[in-house]
């Protein structure tokens, strides 16, 4: 973990450069240590080096302000470049939430089947072992379940940000986008949610859902 609070840091630093082709791991003239653009066969590399099921947890923080986690079973496919999450929880998503009744219609949708297609542009470690990429969410209605709890059927949709910016008295204190990073068996992605609508009834999220798995 102690990388990828590392790589973590380099994010946000990719983040405020607004995702520029340009290194910050160094600010020496070393070209092994700068980003090139990625050819078809770097792409089909990273992907299959990626490719495997993974041990993860979604990050969240929590009521008390504190960051939790919840397990998750996951997995990237080389085939179709995909990153997979197959017991995604809703309840990850309650924290801020004050109406009860609607966090416990959000808990109660259980668990759902989450994919991001990865999109790779970038190589920036000396030996080519760390990938940044996009992690873009396959379909926009890929969460919405409709489910059967305390005797009523309700139905819960999700829309997803393009990116999310956390604001201090100074003004955005950082912009998060839906991304990722992979090293040595080891990757975090950003999973960024806009808003939350249960049975009709939208509440803005602005909520930023990290995960964190290892092979």
């Amino acid at each position: 973990m102690k990388q990828f609070r590392f790589f973590t840091m380099l994010m946000l630093c990719v983040a405020a450069m607004g995702f520029t082709m340009t290194s910050c791991l160094s600010d020496t003239d070393d070209d092994s240590n700068k980003v090139k653009p990625l050819t078809p066969a770097d792409k089909a590399a990273m992907i299959a080096e990626m490719a495997g099921e993974y041990n993860g947890y979604i990050y969240f923080v929590n009521d008390s302000s504190r960051m939790d986690s919840i397990l998750v079973h996951s997995a990237v496919t080389a085939s179709d470049s995909l990153f997979t999450i197959y017991d995604f929880p809703y309840r990850a998503l309650t924290p801020g939430i004050a109406d009860e009744n609607l966090r416990n219609i959000i808990t109660n949708a259980g668990e759902g089947i989450f994919k991001d297609v990865l999109q790779f542009y970038a190589n920036t470690s000396k030996d080519k072992a760390f990938y940044t990429f996009m992690a873009l969410p396959l379909t926009a209605d890929q969460l919405e379940r409709t489910f059967n709890y305390d005797g009523k059927e309700h139905t819960i949709k999700l829309k997803y940000a393009a990116q999310i910016a956390n604001y201090n008295i100074y003004g955005a204190s950082s912009i998060y986008y839906p991304c990722g990073e992979f090293y040595k068996n080891e990757m975090i992605v950003y999973i960024l949610f806009n808003t939350i609508e249960v049975d009709g009834d939208v509440r803005t999220l602005n909520r930023v859902l990290y995960y964190y798995g290892k092979k």
